[in-house]
């Protein structure tokens, strides 16, 4: 149990669970898109809403393969721990940043690459009524907040703890943007996953992120639900997202676990987090996102 905990935490498997976590989606996905297809079409609702499952689903079976690898708790793993109620305040600041004040980079990157015909297509959620509002909310908003921080802020970033505050966001955060496998948010889901990499260093948990990621997404689907349509090129209201980013920044740094986060207690963590299976992941992963972008 030692030496898997030991190898848990210089990365190596945190590492290997992604590309587990993407052969498994790709399995059940297929599969069940198979089965699906042969009972209902793939423009109904249930057929959304079933596959919307299958990422969240392959997260949480990869998490219970980690935690029968490594024997520990899964609190430990995931990071799912108590926490001080003022990073709540941090993960409202991080929702409220993130849509005002960089919504408008999602926008501007999609209207270039679709200039040069590169393919911006996204699922259609199933939102005619009430009901599908309520399961779009449950599928697309809190499982994914769930399952995505708990294996990337939780099972990634613990493998990745030791090499530093700095080095473990912009590894994990870099992850999580490919992951999305969408040349249009990367950059947004970058920035997204980093800041979200912080807020769990700092909070010792991963609930305050698992709040924001779930406000970021909530919030898009009730919009669309209603139908409101939000100027992100408003300067007042990027000024708004803007000041609330760096509010969040300032909390974080001058927070007493910040100076305990930015220690590196383990060398080479990145390096065996990236050899081999972090650059094998991100060359599939690059490679995926070219071919969603020209088909």
């Amino acid at each position: 149990m030692i030496n898997n905990s030991k190898r848990f935490l210089n990365g190596k498997i945190s590492a290997s669970s992604f590309i587990a976590m993407l052969a498994i989606y790709m399995f059940l996905s297929e599969l069940g898109q198979a089965i699906l297809g042969s009972f209902v079409s793939v423009k109904s609702a249930v057929y959304v809403l079933v596959c919307g499952t299958f990422p969240p689903i392959s997260m949480f079976l990869t998490i219970l393969i980690v935690k029968l690898v490594i024997k520990q708790p899964f609190g430990y793993i995931t990071s799912f721990s108590k926490f001080n109620p003022k990073h709540i305040v941090s993960a409202l600041l991080l929702s409220v940043g993130m849509f005002l004040g960089l919504g408008w980079v999602n926008i501007s990157i999609s209207m270039l690459f679709e200039k040069i015909g590169v393919n911006s297509s996204s699922i259609t959620l199933p939102l005619n009524n009430g009901l599908q509002f309520v399961l779009s909310c449950v599928v697309f908003a809190l499982l994914p907040a769930v399952a995505e921080e708990f294996f990337f802020r939780g099972v990634m970033q613990n493998g990745l703890k030791g090499s530093g505050i700095f080095a473990s966001s912009l590894m994990v955060g870099l992850f999580f943007a490919l992951y999305h496998l969408s040349v249009q948010q990367l950059l947004y889901q970058f920035i997204f996953g980093v800041m979200m990499c912080v807020i769990v260093s700092v909070s010792k948990s991963v609930i305050p992120s698992v709040i924001s990621h779930f406000i970021n997404n909530f919030v898009i689907i009730l919009l669309t639900y209603l139908g409101v349509e939000v100027n992100f090129f408003n300067p007042l209201l990027i000024a708004l997202g803007l000041c609330s980013l760096c509010a969040f920044i300032m909390l974080c740094v001058t927070d007493k676990n910040f100076k305990k986060a930015r220690a590196v207690t383990t060398s080479g963590g990145v390096r065996s987090f990236l050899i081999p299976s972090g650059i094998l992941s991100i060359a599939f992963c690059v490679l995926m996102i070219i071919v969603l972008a020209v088909v």
